[in-house]
């Protein structure tokens, strides 16, 4: 085996190529050893920062508040930290937060005197008067309630 000189050829790589290469790569690691040499002592990753929670505003709008280690999140349970963003995203918080949403404009409406004389809230929910049932999509379209909805705007006029 003999050495490899100036303008010789490996792989179809000019060698200069090759060893500009690995001088490049060679600064980049130093400058690694450099800036975290407990990497390269100990052979292991340094320890990770300490965790520092995102700020309160990026969760707020999904009703979650610090609290300890936490959140708590005002349409659920409490929500351990490293859960939070898997979390904000289930169904069930989607579920829950929409709920909720629901029940606190239906208060506000009844408090306002939105709501149609014919409904009451009743259990936190929309009661028809004029059918004596809760109130949903079906109800509202259904024969029954059409009739006697008919029935009272007659009375009315």
């Amino acid at each position: 085996t003999g050495s490899l000189q100036a303008g010789a050829i490996f792989n179809d790589v000019p060698y200069a190529e090759i060893l500009a290469k690995l001088e490049r790569q060679d600064s980049v690691l130093r400058e690694k050893m450099l800036r975290h040499p407990a990497l390269f002592e100990s052979g292991r990753a340094p320890a990770p920062a300490p965790f520092q929670p995102p700020p309160t505003s990026l969760w707020s709008s999904e009703g979650l508040t610090p609290v300890g280690e936490g959140y708590r999140c005002r349409y659920c349970e409490k929500v351990d930290i490293w859960d939070v963003e898997s979390h904000v995203y289930s169904k069930a918080h989607l579920k829950y937060k929409e709920a909720t949403l629901y029940l606190e404009d239906l208060r506000d409406r009844e408090a306002r005197g939105l709501l149609p004389e014919w409904i009451k809230v009743q259990m936190d929910r929309e009661f028809c008067l004029l059918c004596g049932q809760y109130v949903d999509e079906g109800h509202l379209l259904s024969d029954r309630h059409t009739r006697r909805m008919e029935w009272h705007n007659q009375a009315k006029s």
